[in-house]
């Protein structure tokens, strides 16, 4: 969503026509029946949404800041994905029945999120082809985000991988919205993220600005050649 500096349940009304899948239920149904089961929710930087082993009880959307998934892989590798003002997280462990989140849900800095209730998720997953649609996309998008990051993270090429972990990071559907493109991370972060020292991360923004790939700022970066940043090798 295209949102204002701090949301409350009223502008959740005013600007659901924003959300990323809101083409995919009647209007009619969103405003009568979905709107009013939503609530919003105000996290500090470094909060938890969830921890793993949390019972997962709602689809949560960011509306304002930014959060990130810290999980581990079957071969203990740690991996960290991120999520952006329009982008969704946490449906998996509903569509899987599951008992317990499998990670921990952060917020990155001061965040705004809305919760869907696990029941109106799952009433709108089985009566809405076109939601069930996109879900199927977003769980594909976020199973080639953690593939991509992971084959990120073992390049031997400082400046190419933090390429590719940047283009990984940054998919369509947890960042969807154009100014979404810009990262707001420290380097510090964004050094955990890549699995990099803060040295050669520094040396390899800078790499990367020079090629005209990246803007650099204060605690952000702004992708300015996605397609580049993936196809880098």
């Amino acid at each position: 969503m295209n949102q204002p500096k701090s949301w409350t349940q009223h502008d959740l009304y005013a600007h659901w026509r924003e959300c990323i899948w809101a083409d995919c239920i009647p209007a009619d149904v969103m405003q009568a029946d979905v709107l009013p089961q939503l609530r919003v929710h105000c996290y500090q930087p470094g909060q938890a949404l969830w921890l793993r082993g949390d019972a997962p009880t709602a689809w949560v959307g960011v509306m304002g800041g930014a959060a990130k998934l810290c999980l581990t892989t079957a071969e203990g590798r740690a991996v960290t994905v991120g999520c952006t003002a329009g982008g969704w997280i946490g449906e998996a462990p509903l569509i899987l029945g599951a008992a317990r989140h499998s990670c921990d849900a952060v917020a990155l800095h001061t965040l705004t999120a809305v919760s869907m209730p696990r029941s109106c998720f799952d009433h709108l997953r089985c009566n809405y082809l076109a939601f069930g649609l996109f879900l199927q996309e977003l769980m594909a998008e976020r199973n080639q985000q953690l593939m991509d990051l992971v084959a990120a993270q073992q390049e031997g090429n400082t400046p190419v991988k933090v390429a590719k972990c940047l283009a990984a990071l940054l998919t369509p559907r947890n960042f969807p919205t154009p100014q979404s493109r810009e990262i707001q991370v420290s380097q510090g972060e964004l050094s955990e993220l890549c699995q990099v020292s803060r040295s050669r991360l520094s040396e390899a923004l800078s790499t990367l600005e020079a090629q005209g790939l990246i803007h650099v700022g204060y605690r952000r970066i702004k992708v300015l050649d996605w397609n580049a940043m993936r196809g880098l090798v």
